[in-house]
């Protein structure tokens, strides 16, 4: 019963007032325009995702304490610190905000949260640890802004991880749950055609947000859980790290919007935004599968390493796909 109060509260909260969101958006200002980055074919409606700030942050601070979830400092600085990556975002919707500034505020708020994390390798210096988690965390951080271009997807993704962690590991279930049934009703006006965007101001802050618990999550047990965390979201994060070096090494500059993440090629070449949607949810079912089959058996690292083979795959069949679709026209 606790667990269907904690998804449906926020679900029903956020569902009641995201109609309202394309008008509010639009009366502040707050519309994203035609641009390199965006695969929309008018001006819409963005900063959506104002609306799970306060839903996630509040519920979320209820269900810490009141239920007593483990690491509550670091589940409290990870919530109300997210209010600064939030606020940012914000900014950047309504006036853009230059790159360095975004980083810088994204370091900062991630150094916040790692003051109050728990050693994860008890094998390696601190300073390394933090230093190379700093800037992890802020990559995905990044790479979740990245990846949100098409109708629902990001929203989706952190529905998917919400849950899949919920299932997984049961102490942390009702805040996962609460960030679950906020983007569930947030998926209301947000899946194709999209009424109103996420826009920075959702997607940096689930980024956050998704990227502590998958760190949290795994300091008990850290060797047997990080291939396991590092595999559920590898179709966000193999797309954007592999994107970004391939333009590093083509001469761009990474912060320059484009796209040419595989699932804004997908689109571009004659898949609606809710097939390619629908397409990464069934690679995000599988790689739960594998995650599933991997703990159960400790396969650790080779859990890894299946994920990326069959994102590989997806990839490979995908090339193969667009090349088919080329020749044609």
């Amino acid at each position: 019963m606790l667990d269907i109060l904690t998804l449906l509260l926020p679900f029903f909260i956020v569902g009641l007032v995201a109609p309202k969101l394309p008008f509010w958006c639009v009366r502040w200002g707050l519309v994203a325009q035609i641009t390199d980055r965006h695969a929309h074919e008018k001006p819409t409606p963005h900063g959506g995702g104002i609306i799970l700030v306060p839903v996630i942050v509040g519920l979320g601070l209820i269900v810490v304490w009141g239920l007593g979830l483990p690491r509550p400092e670091f589940l409290t600085a990870l919530l109300l610190s997210s209010l600064g990556i939030a606020a940012v975002g914000l900014y950047d919707d309504k006036c853009g905000l230059g790159a360095r500034w975004r980083l810088l505020s994204h370091l900062v708020a991630v150094a916040v949260g790692l003051y109050f994390m728990p050693p994860l390798f008890d094998n390696w210096p601190l300073w390394l640890e933090k230093t190379v988690i700093l800037f992890a965390w802020a990559w995905f951080v990044n790479l979740y802004n990245f990846m949100d271009g098409l109708d629902g997807l990001a929203t989706s993704q952190a529905v998917y991880l919400a849950l899949a962690l919920a299932l997984l590991f049961a102490p942390f279930k009702p805040l996962l749950l609460v960030i679950a049934g906020a983007c569930l009703g947030f998926l209301r006006v947000n899946w194709a055609p999209a009424k109103v965007f996420m826009g920075d101001v959702g997607s940096t802050f689930l980024g956050y947000i998704l990227g502590g618990l998958l760190l949290v999550i795994v300091v008990d047990d850290t060797w047997r859980l990080v291939y396991p965390l590092f595999t559920l979201p590898l179709v966000f994060t193999a797309d954007a790290t592999y994107t970004l070096f391939k333009r590093i090494l083509q001469g761009h500059k990474p912060w320059e919007p484009h796209r040419e993440f595989w699932v804004h090629r997908a689109a571009k070449f004659g898949f609606t935004h809710a097939q390619v949607v629908e397409m990464v949810l069934a690679i995000n079912v599988m790689l739960f599968i594998i995650v599933l089959i991997g703990l159960w058996f400790d396969l650790r690292l080779l859990t890894a390493l299946t994920g990326i083979g069959l994102v590989a795959m997806a990839a490979w069949y995908f090339k193969k796909l667009e090349d088919y679709k080329r020749e044609r026209k």
